[in-house]
């Protein structure tokens, strides 16, 4: 379906779906391990609740498009790439926090970052990996995806997009829900009232646990979030 192409940077709408769908769940697989070993349980990474971590779809998406044809380059293609991922992580935290009052992950104990959002280590990280992607990954799925018949992948692009649709949609009314329920913890602590809190916490939705387990270095300068941590792991 993908056709050889897709290599550099002329892609179909459908190539570009699959392409996203592909990424960000291999994103989700990394993200999720890394998390899951570094806190010694597991832990559904991303904000979609299904297996999927589309900041790396969009990210590799931009590669493909703007630095793959640096490819043959290495260094001008490590350098892209790292400027690539480090805008695109940087204006998506930046982003999260003007809409949610939270910042969802925080490099601020990390060598040479930028108000938490981002860090010199890590933008390394995602360099590196961009590159071995690239290099390796990238032109397997695009000669496995060449067997898969046009009627199939159209079956399969209706599928994804519904699903993301949806998945999308949960996502950000329960972002939203989580938002208001800071909001009213907010209220509660200043009139000092345990009984109401505590009514509060029994409502506290599955949706809204899941995105606060999936972040567990969630922080805000608003709301109190490491009273909800506190309360989520007793």
């Amino acid at each position: 379906m993908l056709a050889e192409e897709s290599y550099g940077i002329q892609l179909t709408m459908f190539e570009l779906i699959w392409l996203f769908a592909l990424y960000s769940l291999m994103g989700w697989i990394l993200e999720s391990s890394y998390n899951s070993y570094r806190h010694h349980k597991f832990i559904n990474s991303g904000f979609l609740f299904g297996p999927f971590c589309p900041i790396y779809g969009v990210g590799f998406i931009l590669i493909t498009f703007f630095i793959t044809p640096l490819q043959n380059n290495l260094f001008l293609f490590f350098i892209g790439a790292f400027a690539v991922t480090t805008i695109l992580e940087y204006l998506t935290s930046l982003a999260l926090e003007i809409l949610f009052h939270t910042q969802w992950w925080d490099y601020s104990k990390e060598f040479l970052n930028i108000d938490g959002r981002i860090c010199l280590r890590f933008s390394l990280y995602w360099a590196f990996l961009a590159l071995f992607v690239i290099k390796f990954i990238h032109p397997q799925i695009v000669f496995l995806s060449n067997f898969l018949s046009d009627k199939l992948g159209s079956v399969g692009i209706i599928i994804v997009v519904s699903y993301f649709l949806i998945d999308l949609t949960i996502t950000t009314i329960s972002l939203y829900g989580l938002k208001h329920f800071f909001e009213a913890l907010n209220l509660i602590h200043e009139k000092v009232d345990q009984e109401a809190e505590d009514l509060l916490f029994k409502k506290l939705r599955k949706p809204y646990l899941k995105l606060l387990k999936s972040f567990p270095d969630l922080k805000s300068k608003r709301y109190q979030i490491d009273k909800v941590q506190q309360r989520i792991r007793s």
